[in-house]
């Protein structure tokens, strides 16, 4: 089992981690290491819970939901600047669920970072569906199952946590002890059939006040607080993640109802276009142009540039390493030179220690330097400084490199351009759908498509970050002037 410890986390993050690996073990099939007292102990632990949130049967009756949330963005990692004070923006989750129907909502409206989103999936008699409310499109047979559309559900709920708890007892195991925000807590772990394996922290009353989970690098925590009444049942009016330690994002319950039938929201308006839907993620390396090569990675890409038996990688996302790896086993063995990290946000930094290891040289921004150091985990990275433009030259492909920011997504933003073959390479300033028409205009699109127009660079290709499919400039272009349609 390899995980990879973050730099920056502190003793407090590093004692959760530890007490997820016991989560992760426990999880695996390594059972027979806890004693019966610890199932004894981790069932009483349970019996609290039960009590707290409105006992067996009322948990066990809950079958129906509907949560509506304001929520505030946070992202103290997908600010603009790299310090506080960190952005803030707020935004609208529809959240509905039938365990017994298999039927689940999750909707979100989301106008963070130079962003204007507004989607909604669901899944509904084995069948999954994404709803575009801004493009008004209906992608059909999206990939997807009732776990996987229902646990980011549960998992913020705490009351759900319970009655998953009742579900799942077998595979509680007791962990110890630990002080929340001031208050003495059991710490418990549990394996459900939504997601990864969870730690809880159970204060004495029997409310849940933390939950955490691994995903790759990332400690991600939920805070549950405020529990109030209703429909005899507990449930926190206030929650909030924490994603390594940073804030990210706090969610108030406007509305609940835990006796609501979720088929109502299954239905789509008559007028909305249905689309394909996107392509499935695999790990796949294109060719774009002679000696540049495009690996996608389900929603993680990167841009390859080859040069003599030298690359050069543009993106710093998570397994970066991993598509160079992919792109050797197409080409033959290299060695990385160079790496471009577009922006400092957490999820286009976390692939830099995989860089580093592989010996590249990174190319940011001075203000970022910290970052870098901090994602490139126990190597200490060798660093290049952007000041506004820099050509990378005495290469097979020519590189020109610009500091278009400040955008509305970031202070400091490298944008990467092939000036030979009209390629550009693109982080979160152009969502480019995996099918259908492109979206309407944001802040983020009219930032690019104003930098390109000043720089007066010819862009033909744009190649992005997160996108599974490319663009062309026209496409961007019919973006910028589409108007978002009243719904």
């Amino acid at each position: 089992m390899n995980i990879h410890i973050p730099q920056f986390l502190t003793r407090k993050g590093i004692f959760s981690l530890l007490v997820l690996l016991c989560t992760l073990c426990s999880a695996k099939g390594y059972s027979e290491n806890f004693t019966q007292e610890n199932v004894k102990k981790a069932n009483e632990i349970i019996t609290k819970i039960v009590n707290a949130y409105g006992g067996q049967e009322r948990l066990s009756q809950l079958d129906g939901i509907l949560l509506e949330y304001d929520v505030i963005n946070i992202n103290a990692q997908q600010s603009k600047a790299t310090v506080a004070p960190w952005d803030r923006s707020k935004g609208k989750q529809v959240n509905a669920l039938s365990f017994s129907k298999k039927i689940a909502y999750n909707e979100s409206l989301d106008t963070s970072g130079g962003h204007n989103i507004h989607l909604a999936t669901m899944i509904k008699n084995g069948k999954t569906k994404q709803v575009d409310h801004r493009r008004q499109t209906v992608a059909v047979g999206v990939s997807g199952n009732f776990a996987s559309v229902a646990g980011p559900v549960v998992r913020i709920v705490s009351t759900l946590l319970a009655k998953q708890l009742l579900i799942h007892s077998t595979s509680t195991r007791y962990l110890g002890k630990q002080k929340i925000h001031g208050q003495k807590t059991d710490i418990i772990s549990f394996d459900m059939d939504m997601g990864p394996a969870l730690t809880l922290y159970i204060n004495r009353e029997g409310y849940i006040l933390k939950s955490e989970r691994i995903i790759g690098p990332f400690l991600v925590e939920y805070f549950f607080a405020d529990h109030r009444q209703h429909q005899g049942l507990y449930y926190p009016h206030k929650s909030w993640s924490v994603i390594n330690e940073a804030p990210s994002q706090e969610f108030y319950i406007s509305s609940i109802d835990f006796d609501y039938d979720p088929a109502r929201r299954t239905k789509t308006p008559s007028h909305y276009r249905i689309i394909d839907p996107p392509p499935p993620p695999q790990r796949k390396v294109t060719e774009l142009a002679k000696n540049v090569y495009w690996v996608t990675d389900g929603g993680a890409n990167n841009l390859f540039i080859k040069s003599g038996q030298e690359v050069i990688a543009v993106g710093g996302s998570l397994d970066s390493d991993k598509r160079f790896h992919a792109l050797q086993n197409r080409i033959g063995k290299l060695s990385l030179r160079h790496a471009i990290i577009t922006h400092h946000h957490s999820d286009h930094v976390s692939g830099v220690a995989g860089l580093v290891a592989e010996g590249a040289t990174i190319y940011t921004v001075k203000e970022h330097a910290k970052i870098i150091k901090n994602a490139s985990a126990h190597k200490k990275p060798t660093m290049v400084f952007v000041n506004k433009k820099m050509r990378l030259q005495n290469i097979s492909t020519p590189i020109d490199i610009y500091d278009i920011g400040p955008t509305p997504h970031s202070e400091h933003y490298l944008l990467v351009h092939l000036p030979e073959h009209g390629i550009i390479f693109e982080a979160d300033h152009f969502l480019i759908p995996g099918s259908g028409p492109m979206p309407p205009v944001t802040d983020n699109v009219r930032a690019l498509v104003s930098a390109i127009k000043e720089l007066k660079i010819n862009v033909k290709t744009i190649a992005s970050a997160h996108a599974a499919v490319l663009a062309s400039f026209d496409d961007l272009l019919i973006s910028h002037r589409t108007k978002e349609k009243r719904k």
